[in-house]
């Protein structure tokens, strides 16, 4: 069964990734939990990157995958929602010389 975070997992470690001021946010896997009878595992982990603004996020998350016949059929996230939204709340229209994703 797969496991881990979106981007491979492991240490992003800030790459460059060809776009002039973007760095690829950094993970890192804290655990994996698997219970191979139940199809579940759980990956807690921790993203970390830098916003058009200059602002740090991070963040720790815990994933609840559920799989069937190799594919997640079922996926509940926890993760901290102040700083999410906070994240989300970045206007990237009034960032001027801001990176479109």
């Amino acid at each position: 069964m797969p496991a881990g975070p979106p981007g491979g997992g492991g240490q992003g470690g800030g790459r460059h990734d060809g776009q002039p001021g973007h760095r690829r946010p950094r993970l890192r896997v804290r655990a994996i939990y698997e219970d191979a009878d139940a199809g579940t595992v759980v990956v807690l982990w921790d993203g970390a990157g830098v916003t058009v603004t200059g602002a740090t996020y991070a963040n720790t998350y815990a994933w609840f995958l559920t799989f069937r016949d190799g594919k997640v059929v079922d996926a509940t996230a926890f993760f901290d929602s102040i700083a999410f939204n906070d994240l989300w709340r970045i206007d990237v229209d009034a960032v001027e010389g801001a990176v479109e994703p």
